[in-house]
């Protein structure tokens, strides 16, 4: 199973956005959202102790003033084989390939807004297993029809989670299939057609 989690910031992804509007066409961001990442690799080895015999490989993309503790933290826990940093990725195309080579989004953020990088994985057809948080649960849903919604700073239930998408991929499958078809309500012209209608 490929585990996918890129910057891991939404506050940051709109800090990135803006940066290559300016001519820094780069991920980088996720200084404010290490504790998150801390909670998910301690998921990953909750997976490890409890389900030995699944394989997996976690990607994290970005980078930051933590990103060598983020990658200690790893190495201590004895995850750093299952761990790829890629560092700072361009926007487009190579992000995209990275979304489309893997199966799993994660998203373990313990506050966010509104973070746009669950729609950019819905739209590249990745599952999302996301921490509830801002308006996560209007993107997913509460019902875990199109993704799953963890309790924020829970590594059991991200572990768990996991456990869920390795036991049931064809149901992920599907269940981002549907997302997908969701995402694209989540237009330029409509969000402006619902501002001016409000």
């Amino acid at each position: 199973m490929r585990l996918a989690i890129l910057g891991a910031s939404g506050h940051g992804k709109v800090l990135a956005d803006a940066a290559e509007q300016c001519g820094w066409p780069s991920v980088s961001f996720f200084d404010d959202a290490w504790p998150g990442l801390q909670t998910l690799l301690n998921a990953c080895k909750l997976l490890l102790m409890e389900k030995p015999d699944i394989e997996f490989s976690l990607t994290i993309v970005g980078s930051g003033t933590d990103s060598e503790r983020i990658k200690l933290i790893s190495a201590e826990l004895g995850i750093e084989n299952q761990v790829t940093f890629l560092g700072e990725v361009k926007n487009g195309a190579p992000l995209n390939a990275i979304y489309s080579s893997h199966d799993v989004f994660i998203m373990p953020s313990l506050s966010e807004t509104g973070p746009r990088v669950i729609l950019e994985a819905m739209a590249q057809n990745l599952f999302c297993v996301a921490t509830d948080v801002g308006y996560v649960s209007l993107l997913l849903g509460n019902k875990n029809d199109i993704g799953l919604l963890v309790e924020p700073g829970s590594e059991a239930a991200i572990k768990d989670a996991l456990i869920w998408c390795y036991e049931n991929k064809q149901e992920t499958v599907e269940m981002a299939s549907r997302a997908r078809t969701q995402v694209s309500n989540y237009t330029l012209n409509n969000f402006i057609s619902g501002v001016i209608g409000i």
